[in-house]
């Protein structure tokens, strides 16, 4: 099967260009048409199984166990730790660093599922502002633009139009005292005219945060240009 989410280059440096080039391209031509999810569904997955729909169950936040901090238990803390910061305390969640919003978008859900149950499609990470779904990757993570875009761009076309996709950048991580590789890629990619063409149809969120202490302080806000 394939899926262009999980081309073998997907993640490799060296053929980030050539990925963007073409997420671009299979952009252009699908929301320039009169049927976009028709052009995105043939170009990003050869196989799209209708036969079972999701349940969408999660309604309570399961705690963690362990201090290991990964991209699920980042966006279940954004979700979770404002509606009832109580069932944080280190006495019921282990999770090192608890994730408080202070920013004006709103998170309001986590790990949305697509309408159908599909191999390898796993859930849309954050769903902001009860608009836009968003692709994120943990602020350590080295995966790649090209993977975060072809990733979200797949999972919302199964939704019923119900969501504008995105993706969402951590800036720096805290524990290198570095800039994140998407937010470092990103900068150094954006005067190129096929990143501009994706985010023609994908926006682009940032991820700010400062740790006090176990409380990780952050702030989602819509790219708008350097």
């Amino acid at each position: 099967m394939f899926s262009f989410k999980d081309k073998d280059d997907i993640n490799h440096k060296t053929a980030e260009a050539d990925n963007l080039k073409q997420i671009a391209e299979i952009c252009k031509a699908a929301f320039e048409s009169d049927d976009p999810n028709k052009i995105l569904k043939k170009r990003l997955r050869n196989k799209w199984e209708e036969g079972k729909e999701h349940i969408d169950t999660h309604e309570f936040c399961r705690k963690c166990e362990t201090d290991t901090i990964n991209e699920k238990r980042i966006c279940r803390c954004m979700n979770y730790y404002d509606e009832n910061s109580e069932i944080c305390s280190e006495e019921y969640c282990k999770l090192k660093l608890k994730w408080k919003n202070v920013g004006k978008i709103t998170v309001s859900d986590y790990e949305k599922p697509t309408k159908n149950v599909m191999e390898k499609v796993g859930g849309m990470d954050l769903i902001l502002n009860n608009h836009y779904a968003v692709e994120v990757k943990p602020y350590y993570s080295n995966e790649t633009l090209s993977r975060m875009f072809a990733e979200i761009l797949t999972y919302t076309v199964d939704c019923d139009g119900k969501y504008e996709p995105g993706i969402a950048m951590f800036k720096y991580n805290h524990d290198t005292g570095t800039e994140s590789h998407q937010w470092e890629t990103f900068k150094r990619l954006e005067k190129n005219e096929y990143l501009k063409e994706i985010m023609k149809h994908v926006k682009v969120f940032l991820i700010d945060y400062k740790v006090n202490g176990d409380i990780a302080e952050y702030k989602i806000e819509l790219y708008s240009g350097i």
